[in-house]
C-alpha cells in the first residue's frame, strides 16, 4: 500500500481527518524501547484483513505511564525527523 492509498482510504473509506502520513521503523521502535530497559510489543497487523491497511501499532501496556510518554514522544520526534511520507 503506497502512502497516497493510505491516506486516501483513511480520509475518504473512512472519513477521517489526517494531516499526512509519518512513520517510524521497527527498528526506530526496538531500538528505542530497548534503549530504556523496556519490554513492549511493535504489532505488525498489515498482513490481516483490517481497517487501514498497513497498520501497525505499539503495545504500551506493560510500561508504567510515565514511560508510555517518554517512549512515545521519542517516537514523535524520530517521526518528524524521519519527514512526512505523504501531505495532501
Amino acid at each position: 500500500m503506497t502512502a497516497r492509498e493510505h491516506f486516501t482510504e483513511f480520509t475518504q473509506e473512512l472519513h477521517l481527518t489526517s494531516e499526512g502520513i509519518w512513520h517510524v521503523t521497527v527498528d526506530q521502535v526496538h531500538d528505542e524501547v530497548k534503549s530504556r530497559d523496556l519490554s513492549a510489543r511493535c504489532v505488525d497487523d498489515s498482513a490481516i484483513a483490517v481497517t487501514p491497511r498497513g497498520h501497525s501499532y505499539l503495545d504500551f501496556r506493560a510500561m508504567a505511564p510515565k514511560q508510555q510518554s517518554k517512549v512515545a514522544a521519542a517516537l514523535r520526534t524520530a517521526a518528524t525527523g524521519n519527514g512526512a511520507m505523504a501531505t495532501f
